[in-house]
């Protein structure tokens, strides 16, 4: 389930790269039209469309992982619901969904740290089962 901690930073890390892009896109002075500029050469224009070309690949990037992501999560909370006992099922969806520290969770399920490590504890063999189920799956894509 880690994997889907670490996709949603990967995300966010793409879509701040691509705020700086914009920014120093946005930044780049304006290119005079009518003057003739020679291809390759270190141009105002030639470092603007290489900005937009790096911007508008990174855009395609996200949108796959975005993708990857929500059928990701999906299946994690597919996993979760149908899990029987309900305070296993709410320390997972904390823990896996929400992305909560222990101690927050803990605030959320009113209850002392050390119980909801016990509960992490006992929720040991879910992680094994769904990273089972989600090694299977990559399989089949």
């Amino acid at each position: 389930m880690n994997e889907l901690f670490d996709l949603r930073n990967k995300i966010k890390c793409r879509l701040e790269e691509i705020e700086r892009l914009r920014d120093l896109a946005d930044s780049l002075p304006s290119a005079d039209p009518s003057k003739e500029y020679i291809s390759g050469g270190n141009t105002v224009q030639c470092k603007f469309a290489a900005v937009v070309d790096k911007i508008v690949d990174l855009e395609s990037e996200i949108a796959a992982e975005i993708d990857a992501y929500t059928r990701m999560e999906r299946k994690v909370r597919e996993y979760i619901q149908s899990i029987e006992n309900p305070r296993h099922r709410d320390f997972l969806w904390y823990k896996c969904v929400c992305f909560l520290t222990m101690e927050q969770i803990a605030e959320k399920m009113d209850l002392s740290t050390r119980q909801i490590y016990n509960i992490q504890t006992q929720t040991s063999l879910y992680f094994k089962d769904f990273s089972a189920i989600m090694y299977t799956d990559k399989e089949a894509q």
